[in-house]
């Protein structure tokens, strides 16, 4: 059988459309995992990919992001992101946040899902592909109680940790007019944000990678 001098072009042609509609379907998942007005923020160095709603500020320096006396962000964050916004003046509310920590110090998998949790079991999800292994956190200090789930998985010889993260004031104040804060509303929220994290290529300069 004779052979079309297109055939291969035909071939490549072929192979090239399929791509670009790979790549565009990729891009329009990711998009529509992400409501309307939010940001998306891309990590230069680590590889991945996270959005955020407008009443939340991204910290590019952890040590900036200092909206309660219990940081929710430290020096091992990546990226922070904090609610800026006022809705909950008025309230025991203190601070809230997603804090995407990279654990230097956890160089196998085992040691990256051994999250201190205290009586809460550690379970495991799978979010856009990743699977991760979480438990609640919680801590107090200063007047103040943190605590919230903690994601974590093993990507590419790196430890990353999403810290879902609410403050709250546990002190007695004894004003009337100072209302407990119900966190179903914001842990909501920040598991909207957990939810569109995702890595977008390899991450060979990652700390600790082989």
């Amino acid at each position: 059988m004779k052979k079309n001098a297109n055939d291969g072009l035909d071939l490549a042609l072929g192979v090239s459309f399929r791509l670009l509609v790979l790549a565009a379907f990729c891009t329009s998942s990711f998009s529509a995992s992400v409501p309307a007005g939010w940001k998306t923020y891309r990590s230069p160095d680590y590889g991945f990919v996270i959005a955020y709603p407008k009443d939340f500020k991204h910290y590019t320096n952890a040590t900036d992001a200092q909206l309660a006396v219990v940081a929710i962000c430290n020096m091992t964050t990546a990226a922070c992101f904090e609610y800026s916004g006022k809705q909950y003046e008025g309230t025991r509310f203190e601070a809230a946040g997603v804090a995407v920590n990279i654990l230097s110090d956890a160089h196998t998998e085992a040691e990256c899902n051994k999250i201190d949790t205290g009586q809460y079991p550690i379970k495991t999800a799978r979010i856009n592909g990743i699977r991760f292994h979480y438990g609640e956190t919680g801590g107090a200090a200063a007047g103040n109680v943190i605590g919230g789930p903690v994601y974590r998985t093993f990507h590419e010889h790196a430890c990353f940790e999403l810290a879902l993260q609410v403050v709250t004031d546990n002190t007695d104040h004894g004003i009337e007019d100072y209302h407990n804060f119900d966190s179903t509303k914001m842990e909501k929220k920040l598991q909207r944000i957990l939810h569109t994290f995702r890595f977008v290529r390899r991450s060979s300069d990652l700390p600790g990678s082989k």
